[in-house]
């Protein structure tokens, strides 16, 4: 009686497969490109702006998509007052 349960839930285990759930994968398709940016900070109105710089996070499915993400990312983050200046991708993996 006992080896039949540990067979019924050995055979279970293995009919069952999360990689077959088709909305992860796509999921995991859409934005293969993840980059971090950059930007110098421009004071134009007497603000304390400290490090005088900001940072963005941004994915796309490409490599560059990814990295004009990140910039504008970085950009929306400048305090008010400010803009960004300079942007780069500082750092881009799959």
């Amino acid at each position: 009686a006992i080896g039949g349960g540990v067979a019924g839930f050995i055979a279970g285990t293995v009919m069952c497969n999360p990689c077959d759930n088709t909305t992860s994968r796509k999921r995991r398709r859409g934005g293969k490109w993840k980059c971090t940016a950059r930007c110098h900070v421009k004071d134009f109105s007497g603000v304390s702006v400290g490090s005088g710089f900001v940072t963005g996070f941004g994915t796309g499915p490409s490599r560059s998509m990814a990295a004009q993400a990140a910039m504008a990312n970085a950009s929306s983050n400048t305090p008010p007052g400010t803009h960004a200046r300079h942007c780069r991708a500082t750092r881009c993996w799959r």
